[in-house]
């Protein structure tokens, strides 16, 4: 197996697509391999979820990544220079005894994702093999679904809806060129259905990018989102997803 050393360790501070800064890290082998990754985070962060580590204060509202990049640097690169980008496993495992916190909350969760990938870039790029292939082995040729984020509810609608995400999966899709084209098509048709069933009145654009949920039933919303489907032609080619949210709504105390 090629060479693939690690040589040195870059991060910064870039915008994400709601201008929200995030660290992306480079991975630079002693062949001159580069792996580089970003974190982008969401909106919402479930309490089980790792921490994304921000500065506070004023800068960028309190949204910065440098004490991230602070402990990528000073603490993170230092221990991982010379080690082999192959070693995946015992890299993410020893950022994790770096870290030493249960939610990642010492280093953050978006400094050690984003360099774990990085590290798996690089790797992939030293074999000259695609990252899906170096991850699934030799016999891998298929990628993810992808889940479009069609309705927003929860917080972030204009209406109380407690599922807080209602998305389409195109599993009826050949490859992921024709998932992608098949999901931007219904959601272009998503606006109208809302808008034929609801009102002009009804029609906004939530939070995460998506339509804010016109009603707090979320049935609704799934019947929206295949009738959606339906008129773009793709009905029985989609599945629907939820992000429940279910921590915000949950009841400690009653158990449900």
């Amino acid at each position: 197996m090629e060479d693939g050393k690690i040589a040195s360790i870059k991060a910064r501070e870039i915008l994400d697509s709601k201008g929200r800064p995030m660290i992306e890290i480079d991975v630079w082998t002693e062949q001159g391999v580069l792996g580089r990754a970003a974190s982008p985070c969401g909106t919402s962060v479930g309490k089980h979820e790792a921490v994304v580590l921000r500065d506070g204060g004023r800068r960028f509202a309190g949204l910065g990544v440098q004490k991230a990049i602070g402990g990528v640097m000073e603490i993170i690169a230092p221990v991982l220079l010379g080690k082999e980008v192959f070693e995946q496993k015992a890299i993410d495992l020893l950022m994790i005894e770096l870290d030493g916190t249960l939610h990642k909350s010492r280093l953050g969760g978006n400094a050690i994702y984003a360099l774990s990938v990085a590290v798996a870039r690089a790797a992939a790029e030293s074999l000259k093999v695609p990252l899906y292939r170096y991850l699934g082995g030799i016999a891998a040729h298929s990628l993810p679904i992808p889940l479009f984020n069609m309705i927003n509810g929860g917080p972030y609608s204009h209406v109380d809806v407690e599922f807080q995400e209602f998305m389409l999966a195109p599993i009826g899709a050949k490859n992921y060129r024709e998932a992608l084209r098949m999901g931007v098509e219904v959601f272009y048709r998503v606006g109208e259905v809302i808008k034929k069933r609801y009102g002009q009145e009804r029609l906004h654009l939530g939070h995460s990018a998506g339509y804010a949920a016109p009603v707090g039933n979320p049935a609704e919303m799934i019947e929206t989102l295949l009738e959606a489907a339906g008129v773009a032609g793709y009905e029985g080619k989609f599945q629907v997803g939820l992000d429940c949210a279910a921590s915000h709504f949950y009841d400690n105390k009653r158990d449900c």
